[in-house]
């Protein structure tokens, strides 16, 4: 991620001073990015180029990361996959490795989630859904625009009711440490969007692409 951000940030200045020379040869193939018009563009179009839906994508799924590896519901998830994996004969050996305690949560766990899938499926599958276009289609609908903080939002309520029901979470401070630890895993992801963004933006910009078009 450190190699890609940073040939993404050479090849950022490698375009605005190519942009510079592609205008002179070819004039108008190439807008220069060196012209008072693109030094406004850059300056005022950067945060646009920047605050995108997937930089947003990131810090939910960030969130809710943490709060599943905090929790101990991703291990449990392995754990309980792995034994449906195991042979018959050896199950109970493996289900043992368990406590009750944390058995019963995982199941509590799943039931929180088939509940929350069931609701979305009802907001998609009913007549008349909420969620569905205007067409009562998926594409260009609330639910393919809200896919990712939906799926987020079931993952980070589904590890928080595993960490409260086994006491991984006793205050909410932990709660708020295991978010911040989420969101520090995903800081490496957003920088290396940030800059490839930018590049791509600037790219597309000075061959005269739509502005913006990466997203």
């Amino acid at each position: 991620m450190a190699v890609v951000t940073l040939s993404s940030a050479v090849l950022s200045f490698a375009v605005i001073l190519l942009s510079w020379l592609g205008s002179v040869l070819w004039r108008g193939d190439i807008v220069s990015l060196l012209t008072p018009r693109g030094m406004r563009w850059i300056v005022g179009s950067c945060a646009d180029m920047l605050a995108t839906d997937v930089v947003v994508w990131l810090l939910l799924l960030g969130l809710a990361y943490g709060v599943t590896v905090r929790s101990g519901w991703a291990e449990a998830l392995f754990a309980n996959a792995s034994l449906l994996l195991t042979p018959k004969a050896r199950r109970p050996a493996v289900a043992a490795a368990t406590t009750y305690i944390e058995r019963v949560s995982f199941r509590i766990s799943v039931a929180v989630l088939l509940v929350m899938v069931a609701v979305v499926m009802l907001m998609l599958l009913t007549p008349h859904a909420i969620l569905l276009s205007a067409t009562g289609t998926i594409a260009h609908s609330s639910f393919s625009a809200g896919m990712v903080p939906l799926a987020s939002l079931c993952l980070l309520v589904t590890s928080l009711c595993y960490g409260l029901c086994i006491a991984r979470f006793r205050t909410f401070e932990a709660v708020f440490d295991a978010m911040v630890y989420g969101v520090r895993c995903a800081v490496p992801l957003i920088v290396m969007y940030l800059f490839t963004a930018l590049c791509l933006n600037l790219l597309m910009y000075a061959t005269g692409q739509t502005a913006h078009a990466v997203t």
